[in-house]
């Protein structure tokens, strides 16, 4: 119901947005652009100066995905960051789906585990900046795959306490960690190849 609600505003609202002026621009739709600018100025109460469009003149490049193995070091860069995303999402989201097995309540696990996104997204952004993304994404990767593979050497099916206790945390800790890790890679990933091929 309430998605529903969000996606029919989104459906109106849609219609009465305009696109950016870069927008207009990139798609050689000067007089778009200017009329933007025009109902800009007006609502801001100024006037709009004729002219006063600047137009770049950047030699369009046709780009296609096949760029990124146009050398070996780009594709080596593409695999590597083919094969990250690949471990990332496997840690993540066998974190995510094996909170049922971690032991004791199924319903408390889950929602031990889905919290702890909260911290894990915070600290990456802060941790960014600090340490940069190939840094981050790669020691945060390694640490939240060392605590999942602790989980899978603690005794399931037990009902010995530190036992579960124990397998809660790993499982955990791992879910943030490739939380965290989820996070700087979205932003490595973006800032390594070009536009034309995200």
């Amino acid at each position: 119901m309430v998605e529903c609600e969000y996606i029919s505003r989104w459906v109106v609202g849609f219609r009465f947005t305009p696109e950016s002026i870069r927008w207009y621009l990139t798609h050689n739709k000067i007089g778009k652009a200017e009329e933007s600018l025009r109902q800009i100025a007006k609502a801001n109460k100024k006037d709009y100066l004729e002219g006063s469009l600047k137009i770049p003149t950047v030699p369009k490049k046709n780009l296609s995905c096949l760029a990124l193995f146009s050398s070996w070091s780009v594709t080596i860069n593409v695999l590597i960051q083919g094969f990250v995303w690949f471990v990332i999402g496997m840690g993540y989201f066998g974190a995510s789906y094996g909170a049922s097995d971690l032991g004791g309540s199924m319903y408390l696990n889950f929602v031990v585990i889905s919290l702890v996104e909260f911290p894990a997204n915070a600290l990456a952004i802060d941790n960014l900046e600090r340490y940069g993304r190939k840094k981050s994404t790669i020691v945060t990767m390694i640490i939240g795959g060392i605590c999942c593979f602790i989980v899978s050497l603690i005794p399931s099916g037990t009902d010995r306490t530190d036992y579960l206790v124990g397998r809660v945390i790993g499982g955990t800790l791992g879910k943030g960690f490739f939380t965290f890790a989820f996070d700087t890679v979205f932003v490595w990933s973006g800032e390594i190849f070009p536009t034309v091929v995200r």
